[in-house]
């Protein structure tokens, strides 16, 4: 059996490895293929979160903003969705930021990804090799899982032909063409 292709991206994924799941009407998919040592390390990712979170201000011996309990609730909620929606990415390097926000970022294979979350929103971006970065923010609270499963297809998979990712969105056919069919 070949790879399987994955909808929307070019090329074939490895038998084995695992892919976006299709996406229905409420949305992705969610399973939890997560091992009990994947689970530590999702584990480890959210005390070391709680640990940045004890940052006051002048942190960095610089006036860097302390962070705020909003800022280490909502990481904390954007490790729960990744550690629970099944999406096949490694644990973020977690870093605290002097404008008082968490950063949690990938790299690997030619891409990076990064997030950087605070009190009410989130901003980052995908970078793949020489591509200019498709950019992406929103409510902190609300972090589509749509943003983890560019940023895992990105740096998990085989080098393919270039791709951007610039939207995220839902389309839709035309009024003339559902009307017409």
């Amino acid at each position: 059996m070949t790879g399987l292709g994955v909808r929307g991206f070019p090329g074939e994924w490895p038998q084995g490895q695992w892919m976006p799941p299709d996406v229905g009407p409420s949305g992705f998919i969610c399973l939890n293929p997560w091992s009990a040592s994947a689970l530590s390390e999702w584990e480890k990712a959210e005390h070391q979160a709680r640990e940045i979170g004890q940052l006051e201000n002048d942190w960095d011996g610089y006036g860097g903003a302390g962070i705020s309990s909003m800022v280490l609730s909502n990481t904390i909620h954007a490790l729960e969705m990744l550690a629970s929606c099944g999406v096949p990415i490694p644990t973020p390097d977690l870093s605290p930021t002097s404008a008082g926000t968490i950063l949690l970022s990938w790299e690997h294979n030619g891409a990076e990804g990064c997030l950087e979350i605070g009190n009410t929103r989130y901003t980052g971006y995908l970078k793949i090799d020489a591509l200019p970065p498709a950019l992406f923010e929103g409510n902190a609270d609300r972090i589509d899982t749509r943003v983890f499963w560019s940023i895992a297809w990105a740096i998990l998979s085989p080098k393919l032909a270039p791709t951007v990712i610039s939207e995220f969105g839902i389309r839709s056919k035309p009024a003339d063409a559902r009307l017409a069919a």
